[in-house]
């Protein structure tokens, strides 16, 4: 996931900005923050076992 937190350019040169995460408790995501970055951009969610169940049955 860490692709997502990194800026980058695409293929047609564009610039995309690294996303920052929300929730980082634990400050994993913000070592990767920089100048461009679009603050809480993303939220983390580790998925239980009913969460995980419903996102199966209704995919």
């Amino acid at each position: 996931m860490d692709y997502m937190v990194k800026s980058q350019n695409d293929e047609d040169g564009e610039f995309l900005p690294d996303f920052g995460v929300e929730n980082d408790d634990d400050g994993y995501y913000k070592k990767y923050r920089t100048p461009n970055t679009q603050f809480d951009a993303m939220y983390v969610i580790k998925a239980n076992a009913p969460i995980n169940t419903e996102c199966h049955a209704n995919a």
